[in-house]
């Protein structure tokens, strides 16, 4: 992709989108591990097209049915397929910097064919509070230390 491309990407991700983080779970039980995730959701088709076709991904539909409101698309990408995302969108975004940060460490701090060391569990379980503090209402960036 261009840096053109990638920096408008980045930028559709610092306004609209979401990095996220929750645990995962197998048999209703917490398994020490987490589903890192990106996600975008607006009325523009064009744009989640161009998310899709570049990195991957799912689309889902969604058809307002009160009013006059437009139709609104959800793209969404997770885990290992979200990594070549966040590291060529990195040096773009501006806003969601220090989310993309912890999602990129948590991404190649494990390998997915081994079980976590009781340390790298602890510093996931870290990193996934870190993301859910970011993405609370009302959180100033410059409030928080990592």
């Amino acid at each position: 992709m261009k840096k053109v491309e990638l920096a408008y990407i980045a930028g559709l991700i610092d306004g609209e989108g979401c990095i996220y983080t929750f645990p995962r779970y197998q048999k209703r039980e917490l398994t020490g591990t987490y589903i890192i995730g990106v996600t975008v959701q607006m009325t523009d088709k064009e744009a989640i097209l161009l998310l899709q076709q570049g990195f991957g991904g799912n689309i889902h539909f969604k058809a307002e049915r009160k009013g006059n409101r437009k139709p609104l698309y959800h793209w969404q990408l997770t885990n290992y397929k979200a990594l070549p995302l966040l590291l060529a969108i990195k040096p773009y975004l501006i806003i969601k910097r220090m989310k993309a940060d912890i999602a990129i460490r948590m991404l190649q701090g494990h390998s997915k064919w081994r079980r976590f060391t009781p340390m790298e569990k602890f510093l996931q379980e870290a990193d996934a509070k870190a993301i859910k503090v970011l993405n609370k209402r009302g959180i100033q960036k410059s409030t928080l230390t990592i």
